[in-house]
């Protein structure tokens, strides 16, 4: 398999039936800048994980994040047909259609199933004017971590108790905690206690709603 160059506008793909890369043409908008496009989503992905495309309306690829390429290729969500982005599974191009269709429809969500059949895409798609489709996605599987900030200054945690709420809020159980820092179990529920005084809160329950407004 062949890297992908955004900047020579086509994505290597394997042709099927014959194991042979094939390179499709992406349909750039005639004007360029597409590059420019690219490295700003491509940017804007790696601060949250989510990869981004724009795409006009007859499906032409207009831009991606650096990771888009790589989720085509394993047919994650969309492929590429004649040379044009389409969602895989049939409701999609449903809503992507209704989208086409009437361009002040508000933001719209979904839910697409990952290839690998575990869990999901969060896919959120919003049109601009009469042409563009701007599209993300966010991975929701099993193993997913929860990314939050610094908690120390906010709460005024030490490192150790931080570390602990990361892990109660990512669904570690106190003994996973325990076992993962090589702590003794009392350790662990001693942090908490000091955690939950700080948060002035009483359960877990309590810490995830508390703590969910500080995601990135």
């Amino acid at each position: 398999m062949q890297p992908v160059n955004i900047a020579r506008t086509t994505i290597a793909l394997a042709s099927p039936g014959t194991g042979r890369d094939v390179e499709l043409p992406l349909q750039w908008p005639e004007q360029g800048g597409a590059p420019e496009l690219d490295l700003t989503l491509t940017c804007w992905s790696r601060l949250d994980g989510k990869p981004r495309l724009i795409i006009k309306r007859d499906g032409s690829l207009v831009a991606c994040s650096e990771d888009v390429p790589g989720l085509v290729r394993q047919h994650e969500c969309f492929r590429l047909h004649q040379g044009r982005i389409m969602v895989i599974e049939e409701r999609g191009r449903a809503l992507f259609a209704r989208l086409a269709e009437n361009p002040d429809s508000p933001a719209a969500t979904m839910l697409l199933r990952r290839a690998d059949g575990e869990g999901h895409w969060i896919v959120r798609v919003v049109g601009s004017g009469h042409d563009m489709l701007f599209v993300t996605l966010q991975a929701a599987t099993a193993d997913h971590m929860a990314n939050l900030p610094d908690l120390c200054e906010a709460f005024g945690f030490t490192r150790s108790e931080a570390q602990i709420v990361r892990d109660l809020f990512s669904g570690m159980t106190p003994q996973a905690i325990a076992e993962e820092q090589g702590i003794s179990i009392h350790t662990v529920r001693a942090h908490v206690r000091r955690c939950y005084d700080k948060l002035q809160i009483t359960s877990r329950e309590e810490l995830w709603h508390r703590l969910s407004a500080y995601q990135i």
